[in-house]
């Protein structure tokens, strides 16, 4: 005698495999959907606030004095020679000697600047010409070497920073260079230099910075 649940065995396998094959289908539609709306969907910039930065914090500002000018180099030689090597110099200290700075104004920036009697009357580029000529014949006519220096061999540059008064007489300011006795030479050269006629601002008489350098120069 045959068995009558056969049948509804093989129909309810069938309908498992059917389920099954529609799963698949539906699933494949779906990721298909996904992936068309991913491709259609354009990108969207994210925009962030702005955010300022800026703090309520005082603001410092570096005020650049001009530089006070130096004029061309005058080099005054000694010819005496020296007993050392001249590579031992590079061991000798540089000594620093400052006044108590004041109320002053570099000589460039001057509105009328001090003026040698001998160039009283000369105006323009002359008169800076006669200026540096005057200074220049006063230092020759003073200069003389250390024989301390001479000794050692010291030579080198010392430059020699200068207030004309309002009234017309030099203070020695600031000396630097190679060794302090060239230092305290430059400086007693520069102090001997005459009473000016004082620079002037607005029609009054002012105090002047300078700078001087005297080059010390020994010869064989």
């Amino acid at each position: 005698m045959k068995s009558q649940k056969a049948p509804k065995c093989d129909l309810q396998a069938l309908s498992r495999v059917y389920f099954a094959i529609g799963l698949v289908i539906v699933t494949c539609f779906s990721l298909l959907a996904i992936n068309t709306e991913f491709k259609k969907s354009p990108m969207e910039l994210v925009q962030f606030p702005e955010v300022n930065h800026s703090l309520d914090e005082p603001i410092f500002q570096i005020v650049v004095e001009p530089p006070l000018p130096t004029q061309p180099l005058t080099t005054y030689v000694y010819e005496g020679g020296c007993r050392l090597p001249l590579d031992t110099l590079d061991t000798l200290a540089v000594k620093d000697t400052l006044l108590e700075p004041e109320q002053d104004i570099p000589y460039h920036i001057v509105q009328d600047k001090p003026k040698f009697e001998a160039c009283k009357d000369v105006l323009g580029e002359e008169f800076n010409r006669c200026f540096k000529q005057e200074l220049d014949k006063h230092v020759k006519a003073h200069f003389s070497y250390p024989e301390d220096c001479q000794d050692i061999c010291v030579q080198g540059r010392v430059f020699v920073k200068f207030r004309i008064t309002q009234t017309g007489e030099v203070e020695v300011m600031q000396t630097r260079g190679p060794h302090p006795s060239l230092e305290r030479k430059a400086a007693e050269i520069i102090e001997k230099l005459p009473r000016f006629i004082p620079g002037t601002s607005n029609g009054q008489p002012v105090n002047v910075l300078y700078i001087y350098p005297i080059t010390f120069k020994l010869q064989p």
